[in-house]
């Protein structure tokens, strides 16, 4: 579902960049209102859309200057891993995760990265095209993705944000505020 959500999204911002209605923010750090999410990211990027529903948010962006790619955070909640974080997952787990996600990939392959306590997921195509760095948060699914709107492949430069992105998360409960780990 998930999917859908975010290509009807890519299709509808790519609708209003034709016809230039995109909006410029330079806030570093986006809230994902209703969520209690926080995102942070890079001063040159350019907010596109923000959709946020109860449920589900989706987020568009593209870098100052290089429309080439289309960088989509979308987030919602994963009802078979309520109240779970992706450093629980075994291995089976992680490779139903990646099986789910990537379904709509062409010969997708994917690597697990850990650092302080965080886990992510990151999953390219076969032609480098598309690149998604994903991780389950308390049950919500969180990932980021950049998509060639052009056909080229991805380049290393155009992939790291994703990882300095979804770093920087920071989940808000009711009662405490957390990074995006278990402690």
């Amino acid at each position: 579902m998930m999917k859908r959500i975010k290509k009807a999204f890519a299709a509808l911002l790519a609708l209003c960049l034709l016809f230039g209605l995109s909006a410029t923010a330079q806030a570093k750090e986006v809230e994902i209102k209703g969520q209690g999410l926080k995102l942070e990211v890079p001063d040159n990027f350019e907010i596109a859309m923000q959709q946020d529903g109860d449920t589900a948010s989706v987020l568009t962006f593209r870098a100052t200057g290089d429309d080439a790619v289309l960088y989509i955070f979308s987030m919602g909640e994963d009802e078979p891993y309520a109240g779970r974080w992706m450093t629980d997952f075994t291995q089976e787990e992680l490779d139903k995760l990646f099986a789910t996600y990537s379904a709509d990939m062409a010969n997708p392959s994917y690597t697990v990265e850990e650092d302080e306590g965080q886990r992510w997921m990151l999953m390219r195509d076969e032609l480098n095209r598309e690149a998604i760095y994903m991780t389950i948060l308390f049950g919500y699914q969180c990932e980021i993705s950049a998509l060639r709107v052009d056909g080229e492949a991805l380049t290393e430069e155009q992939i790291a944000p994703l990882k300095q992105m979804i770093g920087t998360l920071a989940v808000s409960l009711p009662d405490e505020s957390f990074p995006a780990t278990q402690g």
